[in-house]
């Protein structure tokens, strides 16, 4: 709680997994990417690694009312 006031919020994420989990994502609804373009989930191999960070502006403290 030492940065200069409007304070910025940060959450980060990292994540890995197999290429096959995030293509099943993708494929489920609502997206149905890989479906409508008739691309087959079977044979593909590979693996995923990527990361997110968001930063936003945080207001002022809630009170209790």
């Amino acid at each position: 709680m030492t940065e200069p006031l409007p304070r910025t919020g940060r959450v980060a994420f990292r994540g890995q997994g197999p290429l096959s989990l995030a293509l099943e994502m993708l494929d489920s609804a609502p997206f149905q990417l890989l479906q409508k373009n008739g691309i087959p989930l079977a044979g593909i191999e590979g693996k995923v690694d990527g990361q997110l960070t968001v930063s936003m502006p945080l207001g002022h403290a809630l009170r209790a009312a």
